[in-house]
């Protein structure tokens, strides 16, 4: 069994890059699918509008799903983080990064609605906390959620539905 050490998996506006043992590096639109769905517009696909991660109260979370098919079944994972950019933080909070448990499409998925037809589990999209990471966010700029546990499941055979980004702002 081959051993990678993935060093970084950036997201900020479809670039994506894996770092291994041998290099590898993902970018451009075709390789991620990347969504917004907000609690106040529950029917609404935010696709058109995610180009920027914006910290606002609990309404809004964040899909990313990176095509990780270059990414050999079982590889040992020893390092990978998403790296996010924050461009503007309405209230600092917690922002935790989960692993998504259900499919979703990218021009389809809502506050209610995983692909345009099926509703989720849980409005809001279902994700687990097994591994999730958090950060307590306060400012703009790039921050890095540890995400090693989560690639290590998907090269072991968990479906990889991607990560939600869940902010738990305070209200203000």
């Amino acid at each position: 069994m081959k051993r990678f050490a993935i060093f970084s998996l950036i997201c900020c506006l479809g670039l994506v890059r894996l770092v291994c043992a041998e290099t590898l590096t993902l970018s451009g639109p075709d390789v991620s699918a990347d969504t917004m769905i907000r609690a106040a517009s529950p029917d609404s696909n935010f696709d058109f509008a995610f180009s920027q991660v914006i910290i606002q109260k609990n309404e809004d979370k964040y899909l990313l799903r990176f095509d990780l098919s270059a990414l050999p079944e079982g590889a040992t994972i020893t390092s990978a983080s998403l790296e996010v950019t924050i461009n503007r933080v309405w209230a600092a909070g917690p922002v935790t990064v989960r692993r998504v448990t259900e499919s979703w499409s990218e021009f389809f998925a809502t506050w209610n609605s995983r692909d345009g037809v099926h509703a989720w589990s849980v409005p809001g999209g279902v994700s687990d906390s097994i591994n999730a990471a958090q950060l307590n966010v306060t400012t703009t700029g790039a921050v890095s959620f540890d995400v090693k546990d989560m690639l290590q499941g998907w090269s072991n055979g968990t479906p990889n539905y991607g990560f939600l980004m869940d902010i738990q702002a305070a209200a203000g």
